[in-house]
């Protein structure tokens, strides 16, 4: 059994797309555990997705 690892996507609230950014070597798929929400002060939303 792996340790499930954080996942981190950017939300992009003007075209309401979800950005995976480059921390993985390769695509993969995945089931998503749980999801944080972080807001930052210029309205960015950064999602912190628990993931197995």
């Amino acid at each position: 059994m792996t340790k499930p690892i954080f996942h981190y996507i950017l939300s992009n609230r003007e075209n309401n797309k979800l950005h995976e950014l480059s921390r993985f070597r390769r695509p993969y798929v995945a089931y998503v555990i749980q999801c944080h929400v972080v807001y930052f002060q210029n309205l960015t939303q950064i999602r912190i997705c628990l993931i197995s």
